[in-house]
């Protein structure tokens, strides 16, 4: 059986200080506005040999101009993406797992390129086995949106010891 490479989108009705992106993952911008992330929260459960990651990711947009994030996301090891959900005010709205094609097409769709009302969504794709891409416009000057997707991953068996792995920035290694 052929296998369909899967992406998870989320649509939602509308959502300062600098900090930094894990130094694994790559934040970018379409529009040349000051967006930075200015938290990167990670909860971890772990049952049966599994880990489940929950990551919680807020960005800021300081310029003039709505903004659109666009994270490239280093991935723990073995983990695959099983969830995402944003937050617009105080309300979370689920994402919906669909084929990537169509999931690119809806993102398009709701972020007003064709006829369609725009909204705003959150695109969250693989792009390898370890690496995730999340993009979420629009990002308005002034404000912040949050967005939270979670991991499950196999722990990892090493030298008589389960070993629980994730990507972070280390600032020893900032340049």
């Amino acid at each position: 059986a052929r296998m369909k490479r899967c992406s998870l989108l989320l649509a939602l009705l509308g959502a300062l200080a600098p900090g930094l992106v894990a130094h694994a993952d790559r934040l970018s911008v379409a529009r040349a506005q000051p967006l930075v992330e200015v938290s990167h929260a990670v909860e971890v459960e772990v049952v049966d040999g599994v880990a489940r990651y929950r990551v919680r990711r807020t960005f800021a947009n300081n310029g003039t101009r709505a903004e659109e994030a666009s994270l490239r996301i280093e991935l723990a090891h073995g983990a695959a993406v099983t969830g995402l959900r944003i937050r617009a005010r105080d309300r979370w709205y689920e994402g919906e797992l669909m084929d990537a094609e169509e999931a690119r097409e809806k993102y398009r769709e709701l972020t007003g390129i064709g006829a369609w009302a725009v909204k705003d969504p959150a695109l969250l794709q693989w792009v390898w086995a370890d690496q995730a891409h999340l993009q979420v416009f629009p990002v308005l000057p002034g404000s912040v949106h949050t967005v939270e997707y979670t991991l499950t991953a196999p722990l990892e068996y090493r030298g008589g010891r389960y070993v629980l792995s994730y990507p972070r920035h280390d600032p020893a290694s900032a340049s």
